[in-house]
Order: structure tokens, then C-alpha cells, then sequence
């Protein structure tokens, strides 16, 4: 009979009250501290995820295209495997090396054929798993709960036989030096580095017409230069003209880039261009600029001025690709190009050939569009 006297004495005193209401009072403080981390910590790992997956499907592009997409189930299969490389890449630290595991294990791909007329094939990516729970978020959870479910889907849009319309201005060097040849296994032939330039401009021409033939898409025009502009040989439909005036050109002189790229610029980005592409329809058009060169600029000052160049067509996104014939990359070229991928360093007639193709499948690439 004491001790329930004495309980009933504590719980009704002073003392006893305020205990079990201070003890009410920071169990609340408790959930509503956790429930912010909880939505945070959630919202969080789902947009990180969202981003690596998307980051994944985009990276696997020039993989993703690869593809005949014949046999569904196959190509699932391979598809699989090339994002999840990717994917593995992407995942930052944020995750723990148990989540990344889990994450690529979870991780479902499926190929969809659409039948809209802009596109062939929907690439989906579906990815579930359960995260841990952080000590302040227990409280909030049931009891037995083994994780938060972190989900997200990201998608893409494969367009084949799609050509993209372009304006490509191709800068080239013409000058003393591109009269040798590229390297000591070239001595066999008489062709020298230019003679082996009108080659592969006119193949790189070619094979870019018969991918946008139909569609009347590709505009092209060249620039060459010594120590000042040389030829300017504008952008026009059709390629027929282009490759004789390029036949003609002739090397002299030293070297001086800055003329050129100046004009190029002024060229593709002019009010005139983009009414020509708009009276056949385009929207919009691709800018891309192609500067070979064999030796660095002997003009003082021209480096500077290029580099500047090069950042405004960039920033109008533009794309710049640089070939380099018997001659390391310098700070002008690094900077000048669009990414380190799209410098190109040749030292004799199979590189400069495989340049110049791996430069055309860059420019002529299906379109590629991201949906959520």
C-alpha cells in the first residue's frame, strides 16, 4: 500500500508533471527535428540518383547508337551492362560502396519501340533500393522498417535517320609547311600534307552529304590562311563547288589563325546563315568549326586573339574540333577545342584519315533528345 502511495504521490506532485511533460516535450522535439532530415535525407539521394542515371544515358550515347536494335531482348542485355558501366562512374561519393553495389544490382532497363515519327525507340532506366536509416530519423519510421525506398526513372529518346542541320566551316592552314609531307613513312608517296588535306575534306564532305542528302540539311564552307586570310570559300548548299575550290588552294607563307577563326565566327553565326537554314524549314542549326593546322602561329599576339574567338563560338554553342598534323597540342589548341576528345593529333595518312572520319560521325550523329 506504500509504494502505490508513493507512485501515485510523484505522479500527481509537482515534480512528477513536469518530468512527464518535459519528457513529451522532447519526444516532439525529437520527430520534428527527424522528419525534415528524414524528407531532406530522401529528397536528397533521389535527386543525386535522378542525376547519375541521367548522367549514365547520356555518357552511353556513342555506345547507345552503336546498336542495330533488332533483337530487343539481346540489346537490353548489352545495354545493361554498357549504362551500368557508366552508371558506376557516375555515382558520386554521396553513396556507400554498399549503395552503389545495390544500386547497379537493382538497376532495370528496357527498349520500347515508338512509334512517333522523331523518334524510334524509348531507352527507359528504372532503379529502386532501400537506404539506410539515420539515427534521428528512427523515431518517425516503423518499428522493423530496414531502410527508406529511394526510386527514380530516366529516359531518353533515340531518333535514327535523323539529321541534325549543320553549318561547318573547316579553317585550314595553307601555309610553306603543309608542302612536306606528314611523317618519314610517307616519303614513299609524293603527297604532301595538304595534298592529303583535299583528300579527306572532300571524303569528310562526301560522307556527311550522304547522310543529309535527303533532308537538304548541310551547309559547308572553308577558310584558308597563312600570316593573313588566304581563300574564303563561303557556305553554300551543296558541296559540288566546295570541293573544287579546295582542289585549287596552294601552300605559302607562315602562319597566322587569328584572321581566319575571326571570319568563321562572323560567317556562321550571321543573320544570313540563319536565314538560310530557316528557309528550309530549320529551326535551329549546328555550328561547327574544324581548324588544322601543322605548325604554332609566328604572329605575336594571334594565340591571344584566337583563344578569344574560340571562347565566343563556344559560348554560342558552337563546337570546335582541332587537327593537328606532325604537331603537339599547345594551350592554344586546348583551349580552342571543344573538349580534350575533339583534338586530334596526326602523324601520318591512316590518322589524319581516321580524324577526319571520326570527325564526320561526330557532326552527323542521330539526334539525341533527353525527356523526363
Amino acid at each position: 500500500m506504500d509504494i502505490i502511495f508513493v507512485k501515485k504521490k510523484y505522479l500527481y506532485n509537482d515534480s512528477g508533471g513536469f518530468g512527464i511533460l518535459t519528457a513529451i516535450i522532447l519526444a516532439c522535439l525529437i520527430m520534428a527535428i527527424a522528419a525534415p532530415i528524414n524528407i531532406l535525407e530522401t529528397y536528397s539521394k533521389q535527386i543525386v540518383l535522378q542525376q547519375s542515371m541521367d548522367s549514365a544515358l547520356i555518357s552511353s550515347y556513342s555506345d547507345i547508337k552503336s546498336l542495330k536494335l533488332l533483337d530487343l531482348r539481346s540489346d537490353e542485355d548489352k545495354l545493361l551492362l554498357i549504362i551500368k558501366n557508366h552508371l558506376q562512374d557516375s555515382l558520386p561519393l554521396f553513396f556507400s560502396k554498399k549503395d552503389k553495389n545495390t544500386i547497379l544490382s537493382n538497376l532495370n532497363v528496357s527498349i520500347c519501340k515508338n512509334n512517333r515519327k522523331d523518334a524510334n525507340y524509348e531507352i527507359a532506366l528504372d532503379c529502386s533500393y532501400r537506404a539506410p536509416i539515420f539515427a534521428f530519423s528512427h523515431p518517425i519510421h516503423p518499428a522493423g522498417n530496414d531502410g527508406i525506398l529511394i526510386s527514380a526513372r530516366s529516359s531518353v529518346l533515340l531518333c535514327k535517320h535523323h539529321a541534325n542541320a549543320v553549318s561547318l566551316m573547316m579553317v585550314i592552314d595553307v601555309s610553306e609547311s603543309m608542302n612536306q609531307t606528314l611523317s618519314l613513312q610517307d616519303l614513299c608517296t609524293p603527297k604532301t600534307r595538304l595534298d592529303m588535306v583535299k583528300s579527306f575534306t572532300g571524303r569528310l564532305l562526301d560522307n556527311l552529304q550522304s547522310n543529309s542528302k535527303i533532308q537538304d540539311v548541310l551547309r559547308a564552307g572553308a577558310i584558308t590562311f597563312n600570316e593573313k586570310l588566304d581563300r574564303d570559300l563561303p557556305l553554300r548548299w551543296g558541296i559540288k563547288t566546295l570541293k573544287r575550290d579546295i582542289q585549287s588552294i596552294r601552300a605559302v607563307g607562315s602562319t597566322n589563325s587569328f584572321p581566319a577563326m575571326q571570319l568563321a565566327e562572323q560567317r556562321l553565326f550571321s543573320i544570313a546563315e540563319g536565314m538560310e537554314h530557316r528557309r528550309k524549314g530549320h529551326k535551329e542549326y549546328k555550328k561547327d568549326v574544324i581548324l588544322l593546322t601543322d605548325g604554332d602561329n609566328t604572329v605575336v599576339g594571334s594565340d591571344k586573339k584566337t583563344i578569344e574567338i574560340c571562347g565566343r563560338i563556344k559560348a554560342q554553342q558552337g563546337t570546335i574540333y582541332v587537327i593537328l598534323l606532325s604537331l603537339s597540342p599547345t594551350d592554344l589548341h586546348r583551349k580552342c577545342a571543344s573538349s580534350p576528345d575533339k583534338i586530334y593529333q596526326t602523324d601520318d595518312v591512316q590518322q589524319m584519315r581516321k580524324a577526319f572520319d571520326l570527325i564526320g560521325e561526330d557532326i552527323s550523329k542521330e539526334n539525341f533528345r533527353f525527356i523526363q
